[in-house]
């Protein structure tokens, strides 16, 4: 049977190290638990005084929020299906929710619970969220959600994932400028509601410097690291914490 070995100090190095470099830069912490999916390994952050966390689903929420976690971001555009799921699980923790269309806003009609929100921005990825540009649509998802009391605009959060398809340092480095800047735009452009600015991706994460404009880091993939993110530069090898015996 195949089994997966993991090097704890190597792990804790990896956390201590992204964790110090957000401190550095005067950032909170939000790591995205979608690597380990493990409230064992959710809880050596703790050792480091992060209580905050990100996930990818209601369902990897419900877990985190079993073990402890009291302030959980789901970090993929709301699905109006999980609607009672959010309902029971704001019940027990702080949870924050992605919107990325103005449509979802009657769904979220029936909400029991006070439910803070992050708009899901697109800086070029293509995969979910709002291109940066579409400013017509994020004024229509901010104001049309002020006319519910239970949601709360909190900023915008982005996932530069095209970060992961390209080993050059400088097309990595573009990727991140432009993904901050837009996101220094938005946070400019709707200052009135106040917004915080949410942002992560390993490498970029692991190899940048400039980050400003950013409020929050999130990355997750950086507590075990891998092969790719050893290609892409963002780690070195023996920084790869986990291995496969088959």
């Amino acid at each position: 049977m195949p089994e997966l070995i993991l090097d704890k100090e190597k792990c804790l190095r990896n956390m201590e190290k992204m964790v110090l470099k957000a401190r550095n830069k005067g950032l909170d912490f939000r790591p995205h638990c979608k690597t380990h999916q493990s409230a064992e390994i959710g809880n050596w952050f703790r050792e480091f005084g992060v209580t905050k966390i990100t996930v990818s689903s209601f369902r990897m929420a419900a877990y985190f929020a079993k073990a402890g976690f009291k302030d959980i971001l789901v970090a993929f555009p709301f699905d109006p299906n999980q609607l009672k799921l959010l309902n029971s699980l704001s019940e027990k923790a702080n949870l924050s929710i992605l919107l990325d269309n103005p449509d979802l806003l009657p769904y979220l009609h029936s909400t029991e619970n006070r439910v803070p929100f992050f708009i899901d921005i697109d800086t070029g990825y293509g995969r979910t969220g709002i291109p940066t540009e579409d400013t017509q649509v994020l004024e229509e998802l901010i104001q049309q959600s002020s006319l519910n009391p239970k949601l709360e605009f909190s900023g915008f959060y982005c996932h530069a994932g095209h970060s992961y398809k390209t080993p050059d340092p400088e097309e990595k480095k573009a990727i991140h400028t432009n993904a901050i800047g837009d996101l220094a735009l938005l946070k400019e452009q709707f200052y009135t509601h106040n917004p915080i600015a949410l942002y992560g991706d390993t490498p970029n994460c692991s190899i940048q410097e400039d980050f400003t404009g950013l409020d929050v880091l999130t990355p997750g993939n950086f507590v075990f690291y891998d092969l790719i993110q050893s290609s892409l530069g963002a780690c070195e090898p023996e920084d790869i914490a986990v291995a496969m015996r088959c």
